[in-house]
């Protein structure tokens, strides 16, 4: 048998389908198995014996200079799709419920081609191409009677192929690295991860919290932290390291393998929701996951003994409940709102995010057009709910999470493009920001590629919450209105 896995990405959800690997290599020993995955986050799948073969994609669209967004290699989707099809798979399994991987999927050749329903898809539309799809019957991917975590959510779809298994495997080799021995070194043995960084601002704890954590876990434990960073990360982490009082190290830039063996000998990591913490989880780390607003349940870590803090339900409900709109105030602030989204659409058309320097579109009048935009939406749907508390919720959101990433991308653009970036910042010779700055014209699949559309859904359900709150409050009103 030939099995090919089409898992392309994030870092994190490569880690969480590994266990799919590791269960088809248990039924079917002598199968052959490959994986597709982004050039991006290819590189954990190297210490993963159960896999034959990685088939590495350049998925990620060009800068306005023709350089391809990922310089870490691999072929075009053309020439994947080419490769694909000499390897004659028997079954394709698409676990990422995307259009593209789907598609990718059923250019492999595949007879076979399996993944989620619509209902469990990230893109309904994504079903269309397989041939065998598994509903986990449970109402959909985010539907609130999904409590199950995403591993296992995952290897439910090999039902499809006949196997049933609840075992997490993550076969990942064991590792060591310069890196590593450097950090246990100078850390005096015992240690602990700190990591603030995320690709999401609203999943990134404030760096002087963590270095409290720091000071804490030394005076307490005696143990000495390592602080963690990835791309655009460093300033996070030498806040961290600078207010930790002597009781943090910085470490230096690492690699998935260098990851790998830090957490394997780390006595605790601290950390958002992000791939460093499936990492840390998969090989086994004790974990104090600081999940914000996502859900530990879905995709935290998975021994029970580890401990996650998560305001999810808050974030989902506290906004609506304390919400009063009505028909005036919905009018108004979602029309605001929604110029927002359109100066976030515009923005996204225009850029390859943290990855260029441009001046088109709305660059050319403001430093970070994405979080202007952000702010705008969160201006307006605090007109629109009507409520003084949640203005005063939405600006401290705001306040916090904005200037945490802003002041990451900055120090992610400072370093890649110095003193250019100055210079472009200052609005001096605009133009000549850096050689091959880019000068591009709107583009709808560059906002697709940097899932604008997430955001244009989520304005989209907050509109239809926000009628309907209106609606039933609207009703208590007629109803004590007919008692007096």
């Amino acid at each position: 048998m030939r099995f090919l896995i089409v898992r392309l990405g994030a870092l994190g959800d490569v880690v969480h389908a590994i266990p799919v690997a590791a269960a088809l290599r248990r039924a079917y020993p002598d199968a052959r198995i490959d994986w597709l995955v982004s050039a991006k986050h290819c590189e954990i799948l190297d210490l993963v014996p159960v896999i034959d073969r990685r088939l590495v994609i350049n998925d990620r669209p060009s800068t306005g200079s023709g350089q391809p967004a990922n310089p870490t290699g691999g072929t075009s989707m053309l020439a994947a799709v080419r490769e694909l099809r000499h390897a004659h798979y028997d079954v394709a399994i698409d676990l990422q419920g995307l259009i593209k991987s789907a598609l990718l999927a059923r250019l492999s050749g595949a007879p076979r081609v399996v993944g989620f329903s619509s209902r469990y898809a990230r893109e309904r539309a994504a079903r269309l191409f397989y041939t065998d799809a598994h509903d986990p019957g449970r109402g959909g991917l985010y539907d609130a009677r999904e409590t199950r975590h995403v591993v296992d959510i995952n290897i439910g779809l090999l039902t499809a192929l006949g196997i049933t298994t609840q075992l997490r495997e993550f076969p990942i080799e064991e590792v060591d690295s310069d890196a590593a021995r450097a950090m246990r070194e100078q850390a005096g043995g015992r240690y602990a991860l700190l990591n603030p960084g995320a690709a999401w601002p609203n999943k990134r704890w404030p760096p002087a919290r963590l270095a409290a954590i720091a000071v804490q876990l030394r005076d307490r434990h005696g143990l000495m932290s390592v602080v963690l960073w990835g791309p655009g990360e460093e300033a996070l982490a030498a806040d961290v390291v600078a207010g930790a009082n002597g009781a943090a190290v910085l470490s230096p830039r690492t690699t998935i393998a260098a990851l790998v063996a830090l957490s394997r000998r780390a006595a605790l990591m601290v950390s958002g929701d992000t791939g460093p913490t499936h990492i840390a989880a998969a090989v086994g780390t004790p974990i104090v996951g600081i999940y914000g607003p996502t859900r530990p349940a879905r995709n935290g870590p998975m021994s029970p003994l580890d401990i996650t803090v998560s305001r999810d339900t808050i974030c989902q409900w506290l906004v609506l409940v304390l919400a009063q709109p009505t028909g005036r105030s919905l009018a108004i602030g979602m029309s605001i709102a929604a110029c927002g989204e359109a100066i976030r659409i515009w923005a996204a058309g225009h850029l390859n995010k943290a990855r260029e320097v441009t001046s088109s579109g709305p660059y050319r009048w403001l430093g970070h057009p994405l979080y202007f935009g952000s702010t705008v939406m969160g201006v307006g749907v605090a007109i629109a709910c009507d409520s003084v508390l949640v203005a005063v919720l939405i600006a401290i959101y705001l306040a916090t999470t904005l200037t945490a990433a802003i002041k990451s991308e900055e120090a992610y653009l400072r370093r890649a493009f110095g003193a250019q970036y100055d210079l472009y910042r200052s609005g001096i010779a605009a133009q000549r920001a850096r050689p091959g700055a880019s000068r591009r014209r709107f583009s709808v699949r560059q906002a697709i590629a940097n899932r604008e559309y997430r955001a244009v859904v989520g304005l989209a359900i907050a509109i239809l919450l926000l009628a309907l709150k209106a609606t039933y409050n609207g009703s208590f009103w007629r109803a004590a209105a007919g008692r007096q």
